[in-house]
């Protein structure tokens, strides 16, 4: 079985949505028809692609994401450019990549071409500066889980530049609740080596570490601090299945 992991309220999840504007509700029967051949025929593209530059050692089993019929969110650390779509080609199961409107800091016309791009992959843009949300697209990740979709997301919400996990946010915990679906980790490290325009007679080793789902169940009272601490639990579990040296700010706890 998976984890049992910290059990938040369910009315820290309301005080979260209170935050969502009144009349702000979900659609259970909300329609997303995937491309599955589309899907598929990019992720076996990106896969040989991936292969030119690096090997990809993958540990764990991804058929056991298939079991989980109701959905899941998808948790795992950020460290470089191609990390997401490294993962996505490795599991068996369709997969919606929750991306930054900004996914390029700076560069607006780049960060438009990469959710172009990863439309395909089922790519949904969310804003992620200051207090700022994006309730649509809060609204469509959740009708996804309750319809029995998987999502991938970084909870640190930020590429790592020393690739080790800093602290995270709490959006991944909150989605998880309020769909009442489990939390998978899946750590990858390996990166360090892959380098654009560079000549390596041997290539990079990718890993890519499936852990176990994690259940999140509720209490009677808690107070908003709970989500913080479910937040820490599932990267502590995530922390786990990465070198101790990339452990960061999880790192001993």
């Amino acid at each position: 079985m998976g984890n049992e992991g910290f059990t938040p309220s369910i009315m820290a999840v309301k005080e979260l949505a209170q935050e969502v504007p009144a009349g702000f509700k979900m659609n259970r029967k909300h329609n997303y028809n995937s491309a599955s051949k589309i899907y598929n025929l990019v992720k076996t593209l990106i896969r040989h692609f991936l292969k030119c530059y690096a090997t990809i050692n993958l540990h764990g089993d991804p058929a056991s994401l298939t079991h989980l019929k109701n959905g899941s969110v998808i948790i795992t650390n950020h460290i470089h450019r191609i990390d997401f779509i490294s993962i996505i080609t490795v599991l068996p199961i369709m997969v919606r990549v929750v991306l930054a409107e900004d996914v390029v800091p700076g560069r607006p016309i780049l960060s438009w071409l990469v959710r172009m791009a990863t439309k395909p992959l089922g790519g949904i843009a969310i804003k992620r500066t200051g207090t700022s949300y994006n309730f649509r697209a809060i609204h469509d990740l959740l009708a996804l889980l309750i319809s029995g979709s998987h999502i991938l997301l970084a909870p640190e919400g930020n590429k790592s530049s020393d690739m080790k996990l800093m602290r995270a946010k709490n959006g991944a915990v909150f989605l998880a609740i309020k769909a009442r679906v489990p939390i998978v980790p899946i750590a990858t490290y390996g990166y360090q080596k892959i380098s654009t325009g560079k000549f390596r007679p041997k290539k990079p080793i990718i890993n890519i570490v499936i852990g176990e789902p994690i259940f999140l169940s509720y209490r009677e009272k808690a107070s908003k601090n709970d989500l913080n601490q479910a937040t820490d639990h599932v990267m502590r579990c995530l922390a786990q299945l990465l070198p101790p040296e990339l452990s960061g700010a999880y790192k001993g706890l």
